[in-house]
């Protein structure tokens, strides 16, 4: 039995094994570039990002959001472990969806990664 994206964030395993995911009108996530990982990102206690790696999306955040050189922009960035996923709400206009869930919207409507994906702020 194959296990459904959300399914594999809950059972610890975050990565798409290689697989493509075309979105909407054939235009995948990355621009229709193969997707090996996408994760959510804690740039700090109020912004989460998502991308392949920390690292990438630390630059776009800095490159987007902050200025390129903001010594205060990061606090313990890391990774959101998979069980944290599955737990975490992402609230928009009066719908609440897990983190794991609101990732998986961005892939299929063809998001481009990295990018920001949550904040306490807005």
């Amino acid at each position: 039995m194959k296990l459904s994206f959300l399914e594999k964030f809950i059972n610890g395993r975050s990565d798409f094994e290689r697989s493509y995911h075309p979105g909407r009108n054939g235009k995948g996530a990355m621009n229709g570039q193969l997707v090996e990982t996408l994760k959510v990102f804690a740039m700090n206690d109020c912004d989460w990002m998502a991308g392949g790696t920390l690292e990438e999306c630390k630059a776009e955040y800095l490159r987007k959001y902050t200025g390129e050189h903001d010594p205060e922009a990061f606090d313990d960035p890391h990774e959101v472990p998979a069980d944290r996923m599955a737990k975490m709400k992402f609230h928009d206009d009066g719908t609440v969806r897990t983190f794991a869930e609101q990732l998986q919207r961005m892939i299929h409507a063809g998001e481009k990664f990295p990018t920001f994906f949550a904040s306490t702020e807005y």
